[in-house]
């Protein structure tokens, strides 16, 4: 969906979503694949951002939670014990 700050992009989404729809009676009504695409476009657009989140650094040593050995901790504890998995 094109950023809708510029007229001419206003115009065009406008021109899209007439095209998109179908007409029942005097109103316009969209179709259930479009509605499915703006929520598939919508998810889409949500998982990138969450994807983009930073990653926390980890370092070996022993999981303050459950006490075992790991490659890898954040924060003090293991994968296992930060997902909430049990061991």
């Amino acid at each position: 969906m094109p950023k809708l700050s510029d007229p001419n992009s206003r115009r065009t989404a406008r021109k899209q979503l007439w095209r998109n729809h179908t007409f029942c009676g005097d109103s316009i009504v969209p179709d259930t694949i479009d509605e499915a695409n703006e929520l598939a476009e919508q998810h889409l657009e949500r998982s990138l951002r969450a994807a983009r989140q930073p990653i926390a650094v980890g370092a070996p040593g022993v999981c303050d939670e459950c006490g075992d050995d790991s490659p890898r901790l954040v924060r003090g504890r293991c994968a296992p014990c930060r997902d909430g998995r049990p061991r």
